[in-house]
C-alpha cells in the first residue's frame, strides 16, 4: 500500500468522505509533513500555500476545510482520533494540530509489519508473511504488549 493510500484510509476510518474539500487538501497536507517534518514549522507557507496552489484556491481556505475535517473526525470517530493522536485530546484539534496527528501516526504505523484491526484480530502484509512471523511470535509478542509491568 502506497503512502496517498494509507493517508486516504486513515482519513476514511476517522469519518471524513471524499465529498468532503479538506480530504484531499488533508492528504496533500499529511503527504508534505511525512516528505519533510521541518513543513510543521511554517505552516502557512510551507502546507497551506502549497497545497492551496495545488488545489487553485486561497491558503485560508485550504486552513478551513482542514479544520473542518478535524471537526467531522471529532465528530464521526472520536474514539479513533484520540487513539492515533496518541496522547489526551479534549476539543477537535486545530488543522495544523490534525495534520500532525495523522503524519506521526502513519510514520509510527508504517515502521510496523503489522497493524491490529477494531477487532482485535491481528493484520500482516503480504510482503511481511515470512517463516519468521509464526503464530509463535505473535503470542509472544501480544504477550508482551498486553502484560501488566509493575
Amino acid at each position: 500500500m502506497g503512502t496517498m493510500e494509507q493517508i486516504e484510509r486513515e482519513i476514511q476510518l476517522l469519518g471524513i468522505t471524499k465529498r468532503y474539500r479538506g480530504y484531499r487538501q488533508t492528504a496533500f497536507s499529511v503527504e508534505l509533513v511525512l516528505e519533510n517534518e521541518d513543513c510543521l514549522y511554517n505552516v502557512t507557507e510551507q502546507i497551506y500555500q502549497v497545497v492551496a496552489r495545488r488545489c487553485s484556491c486561497g491558503s485560508s481556505c485550504i486552513e478551513r476545510n482542514i479544520r473542518t475535517a478535524s471537526h467531522t473526525a471529532w465528530r464521526m470517530n472520536l474514539p479513533r482520533l484520540r487513539l492515533i493522536a496518541g496522547y489526551p485530546i479534549s476539543a477537535p484539534p486545530s488543522a495544523s494540530e490534525f495534520i500532525s496527528i495523522l503524519a506521526t501516526y502513519i510514520q509510527r504505523t508504517s515502521c510496523l509489519p503489522f497493524s491490529f484491526l477494531p477487532a482485535g484480530r491481528l493484520w500482516l502484509p503480504a510482503s511481511c508473511r515470512a517463516s519468521f512471523f509464526t503464530p509463535s511470535f505473535f503470542d509472544f509478542l501480544l504477550d508482551f504488549l498486553f502484560a501488566d509491568f509493575p
